[in-house]
């Protein structure tokens, strides 16, 4: 019995682990830019702006065979925001940019993302690949905080 418990408490801390990251965030309204990242299993994922460019998020550090590593290739990458209750806020795919020499994935909107409010009041991120495989999955602890620098700095 001691053993099955060990292993449960084992087993909910491997799955709630990686959501535990805060998002970290820093900006200069007078230079007019705002940035927040967070890290979780090697994938580093930011969400950044500045006066003449609307918020972008952005992911490199992801090693898995989810997507593919084509120099100037856009692919649907689906940006899934859940509530605190777990029920979906936000879900659709978007196109993302691959720029090979940083090993980068950008998204590309012409106007500020539409998850953009979902982000900032979800508990959690997950970026999925095209044919379903999570690329990353984050917690959103220190997004309201983040957008609030952002609409500051960045006249959103």
């Amino acid at each position: 019995m001691t053993r099955f418990r060990t292993g449960l408490t084992l087993i909910f801390v491997a799955i709630a682990g990686p959501l535990a990251a805060e998002w970290q965030s820093s900006s200069d309204t007078g230079r007019g830019w705002a940035q927040a990242s967070t890290t979780v299993e090697g994938v580093y994922v930011q969400m950044a702006c500045s006066r003449s460019t609307e918020p972008q998020l952005q992911f490199y550090g992801y090693e898995g065979p989810g997507l593919e590593r084509v120099d100037d290739a856009t692919s649907m990458i689906r940006i899934e925001i859940a509530g605190a209750d777990g029920a979906i806020l936000y879900a659709d795919a978007a196109p993302f940019y691959y720029f090979a020499p940083d090993q980068t994935w950008l998204s590309q909107y012409g106007t500020a993302p539409p998850y953009l409010g979902a982000w900032a009041q979800g508990s959690s991120m997950a970026i999925v690949g095209s044919g379903g495989e999570r690329i990353a999955e984050v917690a959103l602890t220190g997004t309201s905080r983040a957008l609030a620098a952002m609409r500051t700095a960045c006249n959103l």
